[in-house]
């Protein structure tokens, strides 16, 4: 399943499809900008999820191998696993954010294809996993 994410220029909603027909999300009255993961950390802040098991349901993602930082200004908006029927997405509140943001999914291991993070200034990050190798 591949999952497609969309902001608003003008608002900054984001959308997500789980399915293409082809048609381009609209909001605010124009057409949403399509983006396009990055899954390399160059810069001094780090965006990758990292994933850590905590027993076979219990998986925690975590942002950055660097403190990240968590102002109104600068923040992870949300953290999202892709599965292979779904996506769950867990929306962070920047009021609450830390230096490691992080949240906690409950699936199964072979579920899991891959992670996603979306910095409000960087934009969308992605980590793929192979769940036949866990």
């Amino acid at each position: 399943m591949d999952v497609k994410f969309y902001l608003c220029p003008t608002c900054g909603n984001i959308v997500y499809k789980v399915e293409d027909s082809g048609v381009v999300p609209e909001c605010c009255g124009s057409k949403m900008i399509l983006m396009e993961p990055k899954s390399t950390d160059n810069g001094t802040e780090k965006h990758l999820p990292a994933v850590e098991w905590l027993d076979d349901c219990t998986l925690r993602v975590r942002i950055g191998s660097l403190p990240h930082p968590c102002t109104q200004e600068h923040f992870i908006q949300m953290i999202a696993i892709r599965l292979k029927d779904g996506i769950i997405i867990k929306r962070l509140c920047k009021s609450a954010c830390s230096d490691y943001p992080q949240a906690v999914f409950h699936c199964r291991k072979d579920e899991v294809t891959g992670v996603y993070s979306y910095c409000n200034l960087h934009g969308l990050w992605h980590l793929a996993l192979d769940p036949e190798i866990r």
